[in-house]
């Protein structure tokens, strides 16, 4: 499961897009597709996503690849990576904090895609 959410209040400018990623083509998503439309400095989307076992062995998060083009427009922080491992059908719950810098072009779309790179314990 997937949600994204923003930290405006008073006007809705800013959008938050989220899209699964099957880097591998088997059928599991191992990734997102983050996108931020009509951004501004300030601007704060935060992204919540529940990773489930579909394996029949133990896993372990063992870390997050980031494909940021745009690093000097967006501060990414990611919740719930420490030492996660995950039994056959258990899940962890993460979130994704994305920050438009002072750096960025205002009205500008950003993306950035995300994998778990995991590992059996």
């Amino acid at each position: 499961m997937v949600t994204s959410s923003d930290n405006e209040t008073e006007t809705n400018i800013g959008l938050c897009i989220v899209g699964l990623e099957d880097g591998n083509n088997d059928g599991l998503n191992e990734g997102l597709i983050i996108t931020i439309e009509n951004s501004y400095a300030g601007y704060e989307a935060y992204v919540n996503f529940t990773l489930k076992n579909m394996s029949s062995d133990n896993i372990g998060v063992i870390s997050l690849e980031i494909k940021n083009p745009n690093p000097q427009a967006l501060s990414l922080d990611i919740i719930g990576l420490d030492s996660v491992t995950m039994f056959p059908e258990e899940t962890a719950d993460f979130t994704v904090i994305i920050t438009i810098l002072p750096y960025s072009q205002q009205n500008q779309n950003y993306s950035f895609e995300m994998t778990m790179i995991l590992a059996g314990s």
